[in-house]
């Protein structure tokens, strides 16, 4: 499988502030949803995890999914 652009900037993609803030404010507003602890979903395109980890603790389970290991290879690191 060939390295695509996403693979090359999975390290770093966490450290930019607009990503991070976001990721926080879409996760804030899923939040309101009536999550709760029997609840499955599924993240396609979840990259790094930003949105899906934040809340993945009120849900039974989160499976992630991006066509990128790379990013995966970070997402699976921080879940």
């Amino acid at each position: 499988m060939t390295e695509n652009r996403f693979d090359t900037a999975a390290t770093d993609w966490d450290k930019e502030n607009m990503r991070i803030e976001l990721a926080r404010a879409i996760s804030s507003q899923i939040a309101l949803l009536s999550l709760h602890d029997d609840m499955r979903a599924m993240e396609y395109g979840c990259g790094t995890g930003l949105v899906g980890l934040a809340l993945a603790n009120r849900l039974a389970s989160l499976v992630a999914a991006d066509s990128s290991p790379g990013m995966l290879e970070i997402y699976c690191e921080l879940a």
